[in-house]
C-alpha cells in the first residue's frame, strides 16, 4: 500500500489540490487495514509457537544461515543492477549526441560545459576559442532579443509616450545604439543637414531650355545651380573637416586607430535601413528589429573578413568571447538514410556547444557531473538555442525578400516552419542479433526524436495557419505578428521537449519504484519461506493449516470420463455442454467470484447451464443401467468430480476449473499467514456448499491413487484439498539445499476428525529447483 501510495502521489499532477489529503488518508486506511489482518491472522500461530517452547533467536539465525545463499543472489542482482544502470548511462553519453554535463569545481563560479568521455578532468588542451565570427553572431542575438523584449512580453497598443517620441524611438532601437557604439563624427546633425541640402540640389538639375528665347533663363539658373553646389560642397568639407578635426585631434595613435575603426564600424552600421512607418504597431517594430538583425550581421561579415579586421571588430564591440570543446566522433552516424536531408556537423560531433571562456591553466581543471536528467535538460536547452538563436536573423531576411516582392504566404509557412530543426537527431547504432545494446538505445533515440519532432509539427501547424490567415492583408504584417509571437512559440517548443524528457523520466521513476518494491518483496518473502520451512518442519510440532475450517470431508472421483448421479437434483454450470443434459447460456456465473483471476484464466464469461434431460420416449433395455449426465476430458487428462457434503470447503486453482453445481458458493481467501506462504499465493480460491450435497468439477492431469496412500507430496503436485487438511513439511534444511532442493508437505493426522482429501497431479508435473523456484512464485502471487 506504502509504495501504491508512493506511485500515486509521483503521477499526481497538481499536489497542492483539496482532494490530495483525501487520497492519502484512504491509502493510509488501506494500509492499517492491511497491517491489522497480518496481525489478526498471524496471532494464533504466534500464541501456538510460543507454546511449543521453542527458541525465537535461534529459529531466526537457522532462518537467516538457510536464507544467505539466496541474499547472495539478491545482492549480486543490485550490484549487476547499478553497474548496468551507470554502464548505460554511459553509453548514452558516448553513443548519442546526448553529452553529459558538468560544473568546473576549481574555477570560481563553478562555470559550466559539456564533458563527455573526459573522465572528471579537463585538459587544457582541449578548450579552444569558437571563433569571431561565431562570437558576433551570439551577440548579435543576445542584443537583438533583449530589444524586441519590451515589444513582444507587452500587449495591445504602443505606449502614448512611444507615439509620440517616434524619432527617440528609432535613435534608441539603431544598430549604433543597440551595439554600444558611439556615433561617427559624420553623423554630425550640421553636417548630415548640409549634406541633405546638397543631395536636393544635386537630385534637382535645370530645366532645359525650351526655345531660343527660353535659353537666357536656363543659362541663369544652371550658373546659380553651380554656385550653389560649389557653395554646398565647400561647407560640407569644411564641416567634415572640422567635426573629424575636433573628434581626432592630438591623439595618441594607440587611442586613434582604434577609434577610428570603431567609427567606420558606427558608419557601416548607420547606413542600415531604419524603415518605420508613422502608424507602425509591435509587430512592424519586431519585424525591423528582425530586418536590422540580418542586415547588420551581413553587412559587418561582408566588411569584414579577414583575421586583423575580426580581431579589431571583437575589441571595437566588446565581443564576448565564447570556447567549446567539441571533437568529431563518427561513430554517432552509420546510417546515411537516418539523415536524409540534414546537415551533418552538429550529428557527428560530441560537446557540442559553446559557453564562455574562462582563463586558461596549466594544470587539469576538476569537473563534477550534473547528472544524467540535468544533462538532458542541458542538452534540450543547447539544441534549443543553436537551432533558435539565428531565427530572427532568418526571418528578418525573409521580410527583405517580402518587401522586395519575392515570395508569398505560403513560402513564409515553410521558412518559418525550418527556422528550427524538424527534430533532434541522436545518431545511430548498428544493430543485430548480437548486438541488443545498439538495438536498445536506437529504439530509445526513436523515442526521444519523436517526442521533439512532435512538438516541432506543432510549432509548424501553428505558424502555417498564421501566415496563410486573412487577418493580415499584406505579407509584411503576416511577417511582423509571426514575429510577435515566434520567441513564445519556440519557447512552448523547448518546454514540450522538456515535458516529453520529464515524461520519460517520471516513467522512469515508476519502473525503478516498482522494481525495488518487487525486489524488495522477494527478499522478505523468500525470508519468510525459508523461515516458514524451519518453522513448520516435521520434526517439530506446528502444522500448515487454515483456521476455523470444519472437518467435514467428502469424496471425489477421477476418471477420463465421469456419469454424474442421475438422482442429483441440482444444475451443473460447466464450461462446456454435457453429454445427456440440456444447454443454456449463463453469460457470468458466480459474478461476485474473483472476476480478475477468472478472466484471465478464460474462467468468468459463457458457461453452460445443464440439467438431466430425460428420454422418455424410448423404453427401457433389459439390463442397461440408467445413465446421467455425461463430464469428459482429452488430451490426456482427466475430469474429478468432488462430491461435496453440506458446510465441506475445497481448495482449488481456477486454471483447474472445470464447473459446479448451483448450489455450491465459489470464494476467495486473502491470506497473510506466514503458515501459507509456503504454498506460493496469498489468494486461496475455494469451493464451499452451503446447502445440501453439492458438486464441483476440475479438469486436470490427474493421478489416481488412494488418499490411504498419501503420506508426502510436492506442493507443486497438489491440485485441490480440504481446507482443514493440515500438513507439515520436510526440506533438506542447509543453505546450498534449500537453494537447490525442494521441499515436501506431508499430511498430519487431525485427531479430532478427518485428515480431509487430496488431489494431486501426475508425478511429471513436478518441479525441483527449491528456492529458484519459489521466485516464480513470488511473482505470480504479487502480480
Amino acid at each position: 500500500m506504502l509504495a501504491l501510495l508512493s506511485i500515486v502521489l509521483m503521477l499526481w499532477p497538481d499536489p497542492d489540490v483539496h482532494s490530495l489529503p483525501a487520497v492519502v488518508a484512504f491509502f493510509a486506511l488501506a494500509t492499517w487495514q492491511g497491517l491489522r489482518r497480518l496481525w489478526r491472522q498471524n496471532l494464533p500461530l504466534w500464541r501456538e509457537f510460543r507454546a511449543t517452547g521453542r527458541s525465537s533467536s535461534k529459529l531466526l539465525r537457522d532462518a537467516l544461515l538457510l536464507w544467505s545463499p539466496l541474499a547472495l543472489v539478491i545482492g549480486a542482482l543490485v550490484l549487476a543492477a547499478s553497474l548496468a544502470a551507470a554502464g548505460t548511462v554511459a553509453m548514452v553519453y558516448r553513443l548519442t549526441t546526448l553529452d553529459e554535463f558538468c560544473s568546473v569545481v576549481s574555477l570560481p563560479g563553478q562555470p559550466l560545459l559539456p564533458c563527455t568521455g573526459f573522465a572528471g578532468e579537463l585538459l587544457p588542451a582541449q578548450v579552444r576559442p569558437l571563433g569571431i565570427q561565431a562570437d558576433l553572431d551570439l551577440f548579435l542575438s543576445e542584443r537583438y532579443r533583449t530589444a524586441r523584449e519590451p515589444f513582444v512580453s507587452t500587449g495591445g497598443e504602443l505606449p502614448p509616450e512611444t507615439i509620440r517620441d517616434r524619432q527617440a524611438l528609432l535613435l534608441s532601437l539603431s544598430p549604433v545604439a543597440l551595439l554600444g557604439l558611439e556615433p561617427a563624427p559624420e553623423d554630425d546633425a550640421e553636417l548630415a543637414r548640409l549634406k541633405a541640402e546638397l543631395r536636393i540640389v544635386v537630385d534637382s538639375p535645370t530645366k532645359p531650355a525650351a526655345n531660343v528665347l527660353d535659353l537666357v533663363r536656363y543659362m541663369t539658373e544652371r550658373d546659380a545651380r553651380i554656385v550653389r553646389l560649389r557653395e554646398l560642397t565647400a561647407r560640407v568639407l569644411a564641416r567634415r573637416e572640422w567635426v573629424l578635426r575636433e573628434a581626432y585631434e592630438g591623439l595618441e595613435p594607440a587611442r586613434l586607430h582604434p577609434l577610428r575603426f570603431s567609427h567606420r564600424v558606427a558608419r557601416i552600421l548607420g547606413d542600415v535601413p531604419m524603415r518605420l512607418d508613422p502608424a507602425a504597431d509591435r509587430g512592424d517594430i519586431v519585424r525591423m528589429l528582425a530586418e536590422n538583425e540580418a542586415a547588420v550581421s551581413t553587412g559587418l561579415k561582408r566588411e569584414f573578413d579577414t583575421p586583423v579586421e575580426l580581431a579589431a571588430l571583437a575589441a571595437v564591440l566588446r565581443l564576448p568571447r565564447y570556447c567549446t570543446v567539441a571533437s568529431p566522433d563518427l561513430r554517432l552516424r552509420l546510417r546515411e538514410f537516418d539523415f536524409e536531408g540534414q546537415g551533418t556537423s552538429g550529428m557527428l560531433v560530441n560537446n557540442a556547444g559553446a559557453f564562455p571562456c574562462f582563463q586558461a591553466t596549466d594544470a587539469p581543471l576538476q569537473l563534477a557531473s550534473l547528472g544524467f536528467r540535468e544533462s538532458v535538460h542541458r542538452s534540450i536547452d543547447r539544441w534549443h538555442g543553436e537551432s533558435a538563436s539565428p531565427a530572427f536573423r532568418r526571418l528578418g531576411a525573409l521580410s527583405m525578400q517580402a518587401r522586395a516582392g519575392g515570395t508569398d504566404a505560403n513560402s513564409i509557412a515553410n521558412e518559418l516552419g525550418s527556422l528550427v530543426p524538424a527534430t533532434i537527431h541522436l545518431g545511430r547504432q548498428e544493430c543485430r542479433w548480437n548486438r541488443p545494446a545498439g538495438c536498445l538505445l536506437n529504439s530509445v533515440r526513436e523515442s526521444l526524436e519523436d517526442g521533439y519532432a512532435s512538438a516541432h509539427g506543432k510549432l509548424q501547424d501553428s505558424l502555417e495557419a498564421g501566415a496563410q490567415s486573412g487577418a493580415a492583408a499584406r505579407i509584411d504584417e503576416q511577417v511582423g505578428d509571426l514575429a510577435l509571437t515566434l520567441d513564445a512559440r519556440l519557447a512552448s517548443q523547448r518546454a514540450s521537449a522538456h515535458r516529453y524528457a520529464n515524461g520519460i523520466f517520471r516513467s522512469h521513476d515508476l519502473l525503478k519504484l516498482l522494481g525495488w518494491i518487487a525486489l524488495a518483496l522477494v527478499a522478505i518473502k523468500s525470508f519468510l519461506y525459508v523461515l516458514a520451512l524451519e518453522l513448520f518442519h516435521s520434526d517439530e510440532q506446528m502444522t500448515i493449516r487454515f483456521e476455523g475450517a470444519e472437518p467435514i470431508e467428502g469424496e471425489y472421483r477421477t476418471g477420463a470420463q465421469l456419469d454424474i448421479d442421475r438422482s442429483f437434483r441440482y444444475p451443473l454450470v460447466t464450461r462446456k455442454q454435457l453429454s445427456n443434459a440440456d444447454n443454456n447460456l449463463a453469460f457470468a456465473p458466480w459474478p461476485r467470484a474473483a472476476p480478475l483471476a477468472r478472466i484471465l484464466r478464460r474462467k468468468y464469461f459463457f458457461f453452460a447451464r445443464g440439467s438431466l434431460l430425460e428420454d422418455s420416449g424410448r423404453a427401457p433395455v433389459a439390463g442397461e443401467a440408467a445413465r446421467g449426465m455425461v463430464a469428459s476430458a482429452g488430451g490426456g487428462q482427466s475430469i474429478v468430480e468432488w462430491k461435496l457434503r453440506e458446510g465441506e470447503e475445497v481448495i482449488f486453482r481456477y486454471k483447474d476449473f472445470h464447473g459446479a453445481s448451483e448450489n455450491v458458493q465459489l470464494q476467495s481467501e486473502f491470506s497473510l499467514r506466514l503458515s501459507t506462504m509456503l504454498f506460493g499465493r496469498v489468494v486461496f480460491h475455494s469451493a464451499r456448499c452451503q446447502f445440501g450435497e453439492g458438486r464441483l468439477l476440475l479438469k486436470a492431469s490427474v493421478e489416481a491413487i488412494d488418499q490411504q496412500q498419501i503420506r508426502a507430496v510436492p506442493m507443486e503436485r497438489m491440485i485441490a484439498w480440504n481446507r482443514h487438511a493440515q500438513f507439515t513439511v520436510h526440506s533438506g534444511r542447509t543453505p546450498w539445499k534449500t537453494l537447490i532442493n525442494g521441499f515436501t508437505l506431508v499430511r498430519r493426522q487431525r485427531p479430532d476428525g478427518p485428515s480431509g482429501l487430496i488431489v494431486v497431479s501426475s508425478e511429471d508435473t513436478g518441479a525441483t529447483t527449491g528456492s529458484l523456484r519459489y521466485l516464480k512464485r513470488i511473482f505470480s502471487s504479487i502480480f
